[in-house]
């Protein structure tokens, strides 16, 4: 029997964040298991600046997701934290948690933002 050939993988582009699979340590809450209101994150520390979330809790689900601060001092890291930040935020607000994959070439921001979402979805939890 033939086996179907693997789909065809794009390589990656240099200079664009690639984001890859991540295992957390952390569980994911089933959705509607936080308490309402603004949570806000502590500010998790990277060499080139915090980064630091609230989340808004709403009918005990992740509604919305803001960035306060992000490391902006490099042009390095403007470029990638404007391709990173959306990405980051889409994702946690899809699965409901701070559990998102891994993004190659923002590993410091992709680090900081789960530990700031996990500190404010910390504070929801009932």
């Amino acid at each position: 029997t033939a086996t179907p050939a693997a789909p065809p993988t794009r390589p990656p582009q240099p200079g664009r964040p690639t984001p890859v699979p991540r295992v957390t340590a952390a569980p994911t809450p089933q959705g509607g298991q936080y308490k309402n209101g603004t949570f806000v994150g502590p500010a998790a520390r990277t060499v080139y600046g915090p980064v630091q979330v609230q989340a808004v809790i709403e009918n005990g689900r992740i509604f919305d997701i803001q960035f306060l601060t992000y490391p902006q001092a490099r042009r390095t890291s403007v470029q990638i934290n404007q391709q990173v930040v959306p990405i980051l935020r889409n994702e946690a607000l899809q699965i409901q948690s701070a559990n998102v994959h891994a993004i190659t070439g923002a590993t410091l921001t992709v680090d900081a933002f789960i530990e700031s979402l996990n500190g404010a979805l910390a504070q929801a939890r009932p």
